[in-house]
């Protein structure tokens, strides 16, 4: 009988389970970062370090998280508007404001509320948020930063949000500022809100709510018209997970799982609505915490922070967000009379490459002072070069606007990376009374001339990135060429890559060229690389395409050497629909391209062009250009150096039915994970494994060629003639 009882009982709360999950989910925080981690394993391990460091701060700290200093918390609201309706109120930005400040010390009046066994628990944090009161340039603002954007839909859970030019706002120094989005979210996201973790991503960092349950004036929706969902959210800001564990909502029930923190007792899954006291899930007599801020309880029932979690936001208050404390966001803006600064330089692009000997300069220069600027003068050039002086009268830019100006041309001899400066002096012809915002720097590589003569390797292990003299031409200003370590456990990290699965515009461009090269004296010059790659999910009209250019006459013209998309570029197969992240040998593969066609030339550029097809990331690794010896016998010279003997334990290969089948004998063919072809030249060969042999494009030629088979027990290497 009590085996029927708790069999009925646990098919009662499965269906209720199965009934909340068909709701609105109230925050989608694990699963935006878990998905973003998943990509990014940097990010991952940041976090990892972060979370272990706060536990050591509050372990080292007990007697510290019982004191009083007021700590202030400087915020700013990006309210994104496409609706009327959507441009909320001062006032119910205000009303949040409010309840943060409540919530956060224990002020908020339905404390009554709270049952007798959670009352002593109650925790306070003595946060209070302030609406910052200068911007990152110094300016006045009143912490509210309104925007249209002509996104009518509402955003979605991707990065669109932190990108002015994609319809968002990009944050404010998240160093300095806890960043609330305040925006429609579209239905598709099926939440409230999310957070990300700070210290993590310098983009992706502070809150994003919807704008019907923030505050709780104005426009908002009951029951959760009480401003606890940005509660709730804040508290993820400072490393708080779910009452009953790290997840969004548990698909079963689990007691496994734990917030870490010492005070809140353990549950299985969310409680929604307003349960009644006592509810236990897990620990006989002892009720769940539904009344906690990182329940999903009903605004109206939530009502406290355990101690323990206070103890653990101040915890991350100093390790994760460690320069909170000395922003000068709340601070009054000393504005000076005569204050110019430069605000962008438009053009050259950083980390970007000329061929023209010059370039002529576009600037933004922005008027900090409370007087209209009508003069100025620049110095700029190559730094530790003389500087060129221009003055700039006439003008008329009002107190806080920008102007944009053309810049006579800079000339330069030097051939590679240069460091372009730039400095504003004299507003109005007068002293400027804040220096610090007068100077900008750039790098900009010279290649009219050849940088780097062979042979040259790159395998991106320095912490410059991109590295001296290499070029990244990034013409929307969005996701681009970055140093990754996504690929720790296959032994390629760190590595380089492109997030195209991240990116906004399918057809896309970004590319990663090498320094100027010199092959004079190079008859054989041979470019090697590794690469990884793998369709998000196969049979997809469109994917991602990795091309490499070359060019003799620095830009001018491109001949195209390489040339993968789709399946063609796939090195690795994924488990499961999602990002790549190339943890064994075999997911990799290694490329070489025949450049002898540019033998002796002077000065060569090569570049690697991503093509965005919205698909997957793209990893790059180990490139290389190096002259290979050259004799009569060109197959023996690539044999020798890029396939020597090793044993293949008895395995044979030969020719099938038709000269681009290659049989596999004497092996498992499935402890095969993966298979390179190469031809006399040391080109990577397009091929794919199907049912005990490999298949190569149905226009093979007849030739010498090698095979390289990636096995559990190691890497096979054969050469075969097809005739």
């Amino acid at each position: 009988m009590n085996k029927n009882i708790s069999f009925c009982l646990l098919v009662c709360l499965a269906c209720q389970m199965a009934v909340n999950a068909q709701k609105i989910q109230r925050c989608a925080t694990y699963a935006v970062n878990n998905t973003f981690e998943s990509s990014h394993l940097l990010y991952k391990k940041q976090r990892e370090v972060l979370k272990r460091s706060a536990d050591t701060w509050l372990s080292a700290n007990k007697n510290r998280t019982g004191k009083k200093d007021s700590i202030f918390i400087p915020v700013v609201v990006h309210i994104l508007w496409n609706k009327t309706r959507e441009n909320i109120s001062d006032s119910q930005v205000l009303s949040q404001i409010k309840v943060l400040n409540e919530d956060f010390n224990g002020f908020n009046a339905d404390t009554l509320n709270t049952p007798g066994y959670f009352k002593e628990r109650r925790g306070k944090t003595n946060f209070y948020f302030r609406l910052a009161k200068q911007d990152p340039d110094g300016l006045p603002t009143t912490g509210i930063n309104r925007r249209y954007t002509y996104i009518d839909t509402g955003f979605g859970l991707d990065a669109r949000i932190y990108y002015t030019s994609l319809g968002g706002q990009d944050p404010w120094d998240p160093r300095f500022y806890v960043n609330l989005y305040v925006c429609r979210l579209a239905k598709s996201t099926n939440t409230f809100a999310v957070t990300y973790f700070p210290g993590g991503s310098f983009r992706r960092d502070g809150i994003m709510c919807d704008y019907r349950y923030f505050g709780t004036v104005g426009i908002t929706t009951p029951p959760y018209n009480l401003g606890r969902t940005v509660t709730h959210e804040m508290g993820h800001y400072f490393n708080l997970d779910h009452t009953w564990g790290p997840t969004d909502i548990t698909g079963l029930p689990d007691c496994a799982d734990d917030d870490h923190v010492w005070d809140t007792p353990t549950q299985t899954v969310a409680n929604f609505g307003c349960p009644v006291f006592p509810h236990p899930s897990c620990i006989k007599d002892t009720s769940d915490a539904f009344m906690d801020y990182m329940d999903y309880s009903d605004d109206g029932c939530m009502n406290l922070f355990t101690q323990g979690q206070a103890d653990r936001m101040l915890a991350a208050y100093y390790v994760m967000t460690p320069y909170l404390q000395y922003s000068k966001a709340l601070q009054n803006p000393l504005m000076a009379n005569n204050d110019i600064g430069i605000k962008e330089i438009l053009s050259p692009a950083n980390n970007t490459y000329t061929c023209a000997g010059f370039v002529k300069p576009k600037i933004v220069i922005r008027n900090y002072g409370k007087t209209l600027l009508t003069s100025f003068t620049i110095l700029y050039g190559v730094a530790g070069s003389g500087l060129v002086s221009k003055t700039f009268s006439n003008l008329s830019v009002s107190s806080y606007n920008n102007d944009t100006l053309e810049l006579d041309k800079i000339y330069f001899n030097t051939a590679g990376p240069l460091h372009l400066t730039f400095s504003t002096i004299k507003p109005n012809g007068v002293k400027d009374e804040n220096v610090v915002n007068d100077k900008m720097e750039i790098v900009l590589n010279n290649n009219t001339a050849a940088f780097q003569k062979l042979p040259f390797a790159e395998t991106f292990t320095s912490l410059k990135f991109p590295p001296s003299g290499w070029s990244i031409l990034n013409p929307d200003g969005l996701f681009t060429w970055t140093p990754t370590t996504g690929s720790q456990l296959s032994g390629y990290a760190p590595s380089v890559m492109m997030d195209n699965i991240e990116s906004f515009k399918k057809g896309s461009v970004d590319e990663l060229l090498l320094p100027a090269l010199d092959f004079s004296g190079q008859s054989n010059p041979v470019l090697s690389f590794d690469r990884a790659f793998a369709l998000y999910k196969y049979g997809r009209p469109v994917s991602d395409t990795l091309q490499i250019l070359v060019s003799k006459n620095c830009g001018l013209s491109w001949r195209m050497v390489f040339n993968k998309g789709g399946k063609e570029l796939s090195t690795a197969q994924n488990g499961r629909y999602g990002y790549l992240s190339p943890d064994s040998l075999d997911e990799w593969k290694r490329e070489f391209i025949d450049l002898s066609d540019f033998a002796n030339e002077p000065n060569v550029l090569v570049s690697f062009k991503n093509i965005c097809g919205m698909e997957n990331l793209l990893y790059l690794d180990n490139i290389s250009v190096k002259n290979a010896p050259r004799n009569n016998a060109k197959s023996a010279s690539i044999d020798n150096q890029l396939f020597s003997n090793t044993s293949c334990a008895g395995l044979t290969i030969f020719r099938g039915e038709a000269i681009n089948k290659i049989i596999i004998k004497n092996v498992d063919f499935t402890s095969i994970k993966n298979a390179q072809i190469f031809n006399a030249l040391g080109q990577s060969i397009s091929c794919y494994m199907q049912a005990g042999k490999i298949v190569l494009p149905a226009n093979t030629v007849a030739g010498m060629y090698y095979v390289q088979l990636f096995m559990q027990g190691g890497i096979c290497k054969k050469k075969i003639l097809l005739q």
